[in-house]
């Protein structure tokens, strides 16, 4: 599996008059900022939980790409097939695809 390029975080969300900075620390230690100028129809609030939400991303990803070898020895804890675990199964198939839609080189 290749490595995410994106900056791995951690990531904050700062808030100054019309502009939304998301900031994060590339791997290397330099600082990088994201600014949304929000000039959008969603409301003030709404634009704040996006930028919360782009923030989170790459925890987000790593809590997915974690929860995809636990689900599979849960199934096989519990002696079934993952095609038998159904939840397992849809659970897994999901979690594959939000990790391959963030991470296309994977």
């Amino acid at each position: 599996m290749n490595e995410p390029k994106w900056t791995p975080g951690p990531w904050e969300v700062s808030i100054e008059d019309e502009a939304i900075d998301i900031i994060g620390e590339t791997s290397n230690g330099v600082p990088t900022i994201v600014t949304c100028l929000c000039e959008s129809s969603c409301s003030p609030e709404e634009d704040i939980a996006n930028a919360r939400l782009i923030a989170l991303a790459p925890e987000l990803y790593e809590l997915v790409e974690k929860l995809i070898p636990w689900a599979q020895a849960y199934a096989a804890s519990q002696g079934v097939t993952l095609r038998e675990a159904g939840f397992i199964s849809d659970l897994i198939a999901t979690a594959r695809a939000a990790l391959l839609k963030a991470n296309p080189q994977q």
